[in-house]
């Protein structure tokens, strides 16, 4: 989206997707996996799953 000098990315599974609000309710932070959720949401400006969590929606915004 060059007008808002902004990269979206949108990635779909075709799996059964996953509960992603529940994932981020009962992470851990010395889990082994499950980090890359909490990652993507710190560095994104826009995070969005869909209802079946098969797809995630990611906007990051570019420095000038």
């Amino acid at each position: 989206m060059p007008d808002k000098n902004t990269i979206a990315i949108k990635v779909t599974d075709t799996g059964d997707g996953f509960n992603h609000q529940m994932a981020f309710k009962t992470h851990n932070e010395n889990d082994d996996f499950g980090r890359g959720l909490k990652l993507l949401k710190e560095i994104a400006s826009l995070v969005q799953y869909n209802d079946k969590g098969n797809e995630v929606y990611i906007e990051y915004i570019l420095e000038d």
